[in-house]
């Protein structure tokens, strides 16, 4: 029906625009159009509250532009790169629920009201024109490595993953690991678990200090279990002679610092760090003139960073059909779980109303609720991130946590660890947090509450090898 309905307009003497925007409108006449540009947890949690604030008086026709034809769960990608998990074990390629429409392709450019997408069959040469009254960026951030890039097939994804694991367990050299954040820690830690001596994990931070966006005492916390663990940590500097991970091959290969020294003997660099937004397609002026004149966006939509600059309602000032959340906007905000969930019920609500009316308070955590040094080993909660975590987290160690009937209950029957927490009075650290997070990863009931329904299981179509790209 979509094509049939297309070829009869353009038969009918109307211009691609005009036949992608008459279409729509055929379509869905009473229905504000909203795009959704991304298919991460951001995106999910946007399609999942707008479904549930619209109304007969206020409907709403979703189309998704998904950037892959599988997703994966990012929370567990870095067991996946280590060689724990298996790449399977940790993608869904089933559709987006409740959804009207998804096209599989890339958001290339956007212009007013309409944006452009390149699809992913490269047997589909034509660029799709979506037409919108409202747009939601939901990108995330560039992660190479960590997760697929925009546009990455399944085939391609997946040697990826192979090539970076079998140097992992089968190298003889040592790993580098770019970048001391959270994510490093967490690949470095991964790594320690699966590698053995003489091997060493080497991790280069461009700080003084490892996860320097948070308070001293957990970086001398962290740097003292990788230690003990076997890493070495080279501080002040950046890899140079390398910008992507890579994979040396049957003979290790060397790597040059910025400060000049040269770490030899090395199978494999992993950058842990994160490119920026994925948000090209909103470059300022950038438009879509040559697509029958449609207007182009204004300037002053992207920070020099290339984040989405928004207001209390998480809308663009420039452009007010322009909603943005997660690590996609200018927010001071961590893009952790429950602080996604909040941004998405916001801009929903703003959405489906007549007139944006609800604005969003950034909560108080200004960096990560916890650091993983290993998920079966070590890791530590960040109280300040928690409010009221330094009572909570004071009080509600073991044995002290085994009074609270819930907490039993859900030790004894589920997930949680009894020394989730450490030790009552004590540190918050240990290994039972990632004990309790890998409980939760095993009865994937995180990854479904977020949205990313099927993980685990066989494909639900020839991801590789589809011919019609939409849904």
């Amino acid at each position: 029906r979509d094509r049939e309905s297309c070829l009869h307009l353009q038969f009918s003497g109307y211009s691609q625009l005009e036949t992608h925007q008459r279409y729509n409108t055929i379509m869905s006449v009473d229905q504000k159009k909203v795009v959704i540009v991304g298919a991460g947890t951001s995106a999910r949690q946007v399609v999942k509250n707008l479904r549930q604030k619209e109304s007969k008086k206020d409907p709403v026709h979703i189309t998704l532009i998904q950037p892959n034809t599988f997703a994966e769960a990012p929370w567990y990608s870095t067991l996946v790169l280590t060689g724990q998990e298996t790449f399977e074990s940790n993608i869904t390629t089933e559709a987006v629920e409740n959804v009207d429409k998804i096209i599989y392709g890339v958001a290339i450019m956007c212009a007013q009201n309409v944006l452009l997408v390149k699809p992913l069959d490269e047997k589909d040469k034509i660029t799709k024109l979506v037409s919108f009254d409202v747009i939601v960026c939901a990108t995330g951030f560039s992660y190479p490595t960590l997760l697929a890039k925009p546009g990455q097939s399944y085939e391609s994804r997946k040697e990826e993953i192979a090539t970076l694991t079998k140097s992992v367990l089968e190298g003889t050299g040592d790993i580098v690991v770019g970048g001391g954040g959270a994510v490093g820690i967490e690949i470095a830690g991964d790594l320690l678990e699966q590698i053995k001596k003489p091997r060493k994990v080497i991790i280069v931070s461009s700080t003084d200090r490892l996860v320097a966006d948070l308070p001293e005492i957990y970086s001398k916390r962290v740097l003292k279990q990788l230690i003990s663990m076997g890493a070495k940590v080279i501080f002040n500097t950046r890899v140079e002679s390398h910008s992507e991970t890579t994979v040396s091959g049957e003979t290790p290969m060397s790597l040059t610092l910025r400060s000049g020294k040269t770490l030899k003997n090395v199978s494999a660099y992993v950058a842990g760090f994160a490119r920026g937004p994925n948000t090209g397609f909103l470059k300022d002026g950038v438009g879509l003139e040559d697509y029958d004149g449609a207007a182009p966006l204004p300037s002053g939509i992207l920070d020099e960073s290339g984040r989405v600059m928004v207001n209390s309602y998480l809308q663009s000032p420039a452009y007010p059909a322009l909603f943005a959340m997660g690590a996609t906007s200018n927010l001071d905000e961590p893009t952790l779980a429950p602080m996604v969930q909040a941004q998405a019920i916001t801009v929903a609500a703003n959405i489906v109303g007549a007139t944006a009316t609800t604005t969003h308070k950034p909560g108080p955590a200004k960096a990560p609720m916890y650091v993983l040094t290993g998920h079966h080993t070590y890791g530590t909660w960040i109280p300040e991130s928690i409010p009221p975590g330094k009572f909570l987290f004071g009080m509600c160690g073991f044995p002290c946590n085994m009074l609270c009937p819930c907490f039993c209950l859900a030790a004894l029957c589920g997930p949680m660890d009894p020394f989730m927490c450490g030790w009552c009075c004590g540190t918050p650290d240990g290994p039972g947090l990632p004990n309790t997070l890998m409980n939760v990863k095993e009865k994937n009931v995180f990854a479904t509450s977020m949205g990313y329904t099927g993980v685990g299981k066989p494909p639900v179509t020839p991801v590789g090898k589809m011919s019609d790209m939409e849904r």
